[in-house]
């Protein structure tokens, strides 16, 4: 090796190394903020909070509960490792929750289209004894047949101006 690029020791423990090479990243910028807040109750009996947020984009949110209940969890934070039996793709799309900020509370969710991601598992999941009838299939059959990916954005950021209005 060249004595030009010869690599100085790091003169400090193992443990620091290791925890400053995986410290969580510091936002350079402040969380966005809910512009605009529906919930599905009223249009599918289903109590999921949904947002829009004041980001450049206007990202429409799911709150993570809401995806916990179209998974068929009553509580999200207490089942998240049953997630890790579903699709990978999904799952890593789990790991990466929005942060934001309602009036109150600093709150997690995730792009809507992930709502639709959500139900079409859950039917895939009952396949061979899917019928629409069961308590887990039925909410997701009505949002998938009320709605279509590609319009779950614009269908929520409307309910959304509805309800802020």
């Amino acid at each position: 090796m060249a004595k030009d690029r010869i690599i100085e020791p790091i003169n400090d423990s193992f443990e620091n190394i290791v925890a400053s090479l995986f410290k969580a990243p510091v936002p350079s910028k402040r969380l966005p903020k809910a512009a605009k807040h529906c919930n599905l109750q009223e249009m599918f009996g289903l109590d999921i909070d949904c947002y829009v947020l004041n980001d450049e984009a206007e990202t429409v949110v799911v709150s993570q509960k809401g995806i916990g209940i179209i998974l068929g969890f009553e509580d999200y934070s207490n089942n998240i490792d049953t997630l890790f039996a579903y699709e990978p793709e999904f799952l890593k799309d789990l790991q990466s929750p929005i942060t934001f900020k309602s009036d109150t509370e600093t709150l997690k969710g995730y792009d809507a289209s992930l709502l639709i991601d959500a139900c079409i598992l859950v039917m895939e999941e009952n396949k061979e004894s899917f019928s629409g009838r069961n308590n887990t299939q039925k909410p997701a059959l009505q949002i998938i047949q009320k709605t279509a990916k590609t319009g779950i954005n614009n269908f929520i950021y409307q309910l959304a101006r509805i309800a802020s209005d």
